[in-house]
Formats: C-alpha cells, sequence, structure tokens
C-alpha cells in the first residue's frame, strides 16, 4: 500500500530537484517516511545505552527503509484526504 505524504509545496520543491539528480537517489521524503513509520521500539532503540539493542533498532530501521524505497511513495496536496486506488 503506498503511503501518503502531506508536506505541501516544499514537496514538489524537493521532487523537482530529485529529478534533476535523477532517480537512482532516494528523496529526502521517502526516507523521512521510512523513519517515521518504523516501529516505535526501533525509533526509540537507535538511542538506547545497550548496545545490542541499538545495533538490532539499526538493522530493523534499515529493513524498514530498504522497504519503504521499493513502495511507491503518494505525495497528496494540503488539506486532501489520501484514498486507496484499489
Amino acid at each position: 500500500m503506498p503511503m501518503a505524504l502531506t508536506f505541501g509545496k516544499n514537496a514538489r520543491q524537493r521532487r523537482s530537484k530529485r529529478e534533476q539528480r535523477g532517480m537512482d537517489t532516494p528523496s529526502p521524503l521517502a526516507l523521512a517516511a521510512a523513519v517515521l513509520t518504523a516501529p516505535g521500539w526501533v525509533r526509540v532503540g537507535i538511542a538506547a545505552p545497550n548496545e545490542r539493542v541499538r545495533e538490532e533498532a539499526a538493522l530493523a530501521l534499515a529493513a524498514r527503509i530498504v522497504d519503504t524505497l521499493d513502495a511507491p511513495v503518494v505525495i497528496v496536496p494540503d488539506g486532501q484526504m489520501a484514498l486507496p486506488l484499489g
């Protein structure tokens, strides 16, 4: 299922910069979506005092980022609801 992000006109500016760099470069919006939609324990675990927990959280976050970058990102204009297509 694609994620919907509402970042306003900045999203359009970032998208156009991404298009200038090429499609192989991940967009900052996609990376931000991956981090913000990661499970809570992953986001908290990155700063844990225990090295093992930090490493597990880092691996889980990396996996989340890879999964998110493979999924399409839908940018929704401000004030508009994101509705599934299917």
